[in-house]
């Protein structure tokens, strides 16, 4: 196994991660998650202000 073949592994390695994370990022069962959070953000930024 030369070094040609490691890269070749390791590009076809990270591109798999990626294309899972995206997979994740986007499935509809996290959905309603990210939602929550991002309200809770916008939120918790909207009491900030009330406050000064």
């Amino acid at each position: 196994m030369n070094i040609l073949n490691i890269h070749i592994i390791w590009t076809i390695v990270i591109f798999i991660t990626i294309i899972g994370i995206i997979f994740w990022a986007f499935s509809r069962k996290n959905k309603s998650n990210f939602e929550q959070i991002a309200k809770s953000i916008l939120d918790s930024d909207q009491s900030g202000k009330e406050e000064k």
